[in-house]
């Protein structure tokens, strides 16, 4: 995984996925640089995971992320360092509570192709503050985002097949 440093003020290009993610103040320019790994492992047959030194979140393979526990996820302990959760595309669904209570978790990239996104799956992630949807979502847990305190806006494509169900 890189991490290219870009002449844009405030920004770096996650360089596996194109995504812009946030990282504070810096403005540095020069060459991609490799980012440490910090830890790695697998969550399922599948599917596997790792967390590089800029806090940034990676699950890979095919498949489910299986439904967790509060607290129970393979990469629990950097609920409190995780800054960015990159989301390959071969995954289909997140379960419950796999990024629930992570408190420093700035940015989420939710691919297409997911179709379910479990109870609870980020809750309680309070620096979140956006979150853009596939059109593939065709199930939102309950409180999927609740407890989110900065998030002010989720993305739903009108395509989307649960973007025509209406709240009472």
């Amino acid at each position: 995984r890189y991490i290219m440093f870009a002449s844009r003020s405030h920004t770096s290009d996650v360089m596996n996925s194109a995504y812009w993610i946030n990282i504070g103040e810096w403005e540095v320019y020069g060459e991609a640089l490799p980012a440490e790994i910090v830890d790695f492992g697998e969550c399922s047959e599948t599917i596997s995971w790792e967390l590089n030194e800029f806090g940034t979140l990676y699950i890979s393979g095919t498949g489910c992320i299986p439904d967790w526990e509060y607290l129970q996820t393979p990469w629990k302990d950097y609920f409190n360092t995780a800054t960015a959760v990159i989301i390959d595309e071969g995954i289909t669904e997140i379960g419950n509570y796999s990024f629930a209570q992570f408190a420093t978790l700035r940015s989420a990239k939710i691919p297409a192709g997911i179709t379910r996104i479990g109870n609870n799956a980020f809750s309680a992630c309070d620096a979140l503050s956006v979150v853009r949807l596939p059109g593939t979502v065709k199930e939102l847990g309950t409180n999927a985002f609740a407890h989110c305190s900065k998030l002010r806006e989720i993305i739903i494509p009108a395509t989307a097949p649960m973007a025509d169900t209406t709240t009472e």
